[in-house]
């Protein structure tokens, strides 16, 4: 599936946040947490990213806790991304991040139910998550025929003995910035397919996830679904142009009961 080079760009630079983020371990730091990273961003148009540069390095700190800051440099094309078996199907109205957890499976049920066309995309982080999508999600298409299909993701270091790029160590395991990496997985195939709405069904509660003890105060807790997180990372993503449609908690005002 062809990708425009805006939607690659977050895509990759996603990912690359992801991955500068494992590799320093937060312990270094001098409150033990908030770290600099200066990063060499190669893009397509860099005049853009530098324009909207305060915005998402603004949306980063809210939900890592971190400094970030970028050079832009203007890329050449890329060599496309490899073919795949199937296709990204078309004519489905949102997409819907699939965890494997309870309430991403019951948000896009709710959704089936109100007779939206789900997209589910899902990160096979680690095998018992890919499993209960897997499952999960076929048992949402027996249910709703037609109406939904399962995109699972991958990102991760590479298996093979001689990979084209070797990365350090992984010495960080707590991954705050990756549900920015959930979402452009997201942004990149609603683009890919026209999708308007992106749907990130999280429960009040641990949206907000409120600080029970000092210790979890502000990032120390994850801000995976923190409405301040969504809304300043909507409002860039629309005013950068690289996803002009919504992203909307369903759960936002309820609790895991409810």
């Amino acid at each position: 599936t062809h990708l425009d080079p805006l939607t690659r760009d977050f895509l990759d630079l996603a990912t690359l946040i992801y991955i500068v983020d494992e590799i320093e371990p937060r312990k270094r730091s001098k409150d033990y947490w908030s770290r600099r990273f200066d990063v060499i961003a190669p893009v397509k148009t860099p005049r853009l990213w530098t324009k909207h540069e305060k915005a998402f390095r603004q949306m980063l700190r809210t939900l890592a806790g971190d400094d970030y800051r970028f050079s832009w440099l203007r890329r050449s094309n890329l060599d496309p991304l490899g073919k795949h078996r199937k296709s990204l199907p078309q004519g489905f109205d949102s997409v819907c991040l699939f965890s494997g957890g309870m309430d991403s499976f019951l948000g896009a049920y709710q959704l089936l139910l109100s007779g939206e066309r789900l997209l589910l995309v899902g990160h096979q982080a680690d095998g018992t998550a890919a499993s209960a999508q897997t499952t999960l999600a076929k048992w949402l298409q027996n249910r709703f025929p037609q109406s939904c299909m399962l995109i699972q993701c991958r990102v991760a270091r590479s298996l093979g003995k001689n990979p084209a790029h070797r990365l350090p160590r992984k010495q960080e395991d707590t991954h705050r910035p990756r549900s920015l990496l959930f979402i452009a997985l997201a942004v990149a195939i609603a683009n890919a397919t026209s999708a308007k709405t992106i749907y990130l069904p999280e429960n009040g509660l641990i949206a907000l996830n409120a600080p029970l003890q000092k210790s979890r105060l502000g990032t120390l807790s994850t801000r995976t679904a923190h409405p301040r997180y969504l809304g300043e990372l909507t409002d860039f993503l629309q005013q950068s142009g690289v996803f002009k449609g919504d992203i909307k908690n369903p759960f936002i005002y309820l609790s895991k009961t409810d």
